[in-house]
């Protein structure tokens, strides 16, 4: 009897962990209002093909890494700009959603957007990193929101640049002081990547997701408060 116990105890060890998938998650998210989001959207995405995910919250690069390496199953979304540097992982013929850009200000200064402008973006917000680079503007990379929250507020910096979803609910930032307001033409889809031997699964996560888009929660208070904002042109 207890071998049969122990048999059958091991049997679901080993189930388990042949179904186990692990999601790379950029590192920033950890703690914040995102990571909920975010893990119940994929345990969701997921819970059609019977896997069982797990999370691991990592900068980018490191991500990169460890999926060439096999040790991560996929990457929570990246920008398709990025699928160079990213050749072991198959992207998700369907977007998560869109991402663009918005710019957070003191509310007792002018938002100074540019190029002139003294920038903070989080390093592993890809789109607001990019556009950084493509302009050659002046930011300054940390690790948190937090930290480029503060940066404003010590005049390290005069706007913090951040990337926003329709699809995610976003922090309240004028409770900290800060007033948002949305960049013009800055709009981008946002795709999930698995690792090239999970290829198999891309076509079923695609249907998924389309299924799973149409209950994602759409604008927050915060977000309407902005809505009668001229969007900044660059």
């Amino acid at each position: 009897m207890l071998y049969r116990v122990a048999l059958f105890i091991g049997t679901m060890i080993s189930t388990l962990q042949a179904n186990g998938f692990t999601i790379g998650v950029p590192e920033f998210v950890q703690g914040t209002i995102y990571q909920a989001q975010l893990e119940t959207a994929f345990d969701k995405m997921y819970s059609p093909l019977g896997l069982h995910i797990t999370y691991s919250y990592l900068p980018y690069k490191r991500m990169l890494v460890l999926t060439e390496e096999g040790k991560l199953d996929a990457l929570a979304y990246q920008l398709r700009s990025q699928e160079e540097g990213a050749a072991s992982v198959i992207r998700v013929p369907e977007s998560m959603s869109t991402i663009s850009l918005s710019a957070g200000c003191l509310k007792a200064t002018h938002c100074n957007f540019t190029k002139e402008a003294r920038f903070v973006v989080v390093s592993d917000v890809l789109l607001a990193l990019e556009f950084c680079e493509s302009l050659a503007l002046d930011c300054l990379t940390v690790s948190t929101p937090g930290l480029a929250q503060k940066a404003l507020k010590e005049g390290l910096a005069d706007v913090h640049m951040m990337q926003r979803s329709p699809h995610v609910k976003a922090p309240c930032l004028s409770d900290d002081g800060i007033a948002v307001y949305p960049i013009a033409h800055t709009e981008m889809p946002v795709y999930h990547y698995i690792g090239e031997q999970h290829s198999h699964l891309a076509d079923e996560l695609a249907i998924a997701l389309k299924q799973f888009k149409r209950t994602l929660y759409k604008d927050s208070a915060c977000d309407q408060e902005q809505n009668d904002i001229t969007p900044i042109v660059f």
